[in-house]
């Protein structure tokens, strides 16, 4: 199980990755690598949801 602290900085890092994702400065660059900051994004809400989850099953 995630503790509270890794649950919030797993939450600010999702925050942060969606600022840089929807940024003008990020569109910019035309920056296509094979794993993108979406890819990112969704782990981590994946991660999270999942963590969410198993505490209800408590």
């Amino acid at each position: 199980m995630l503790t509270s602290n890794q649950i919030r900085r797993l939450q600010t890092t999702e925050c942060w990755l969606r600022e840089i994702q929807s940024s003008e400065e990020f569109r910019q660059l035309k920056y296509y690598p094979d794993v993108t900051l979406g890819d990112a994004i969704q782990a981590i809400s994946e991660l999270l949801d999942e963590h969410n989850i198993q505490l209800s099953l408590f």
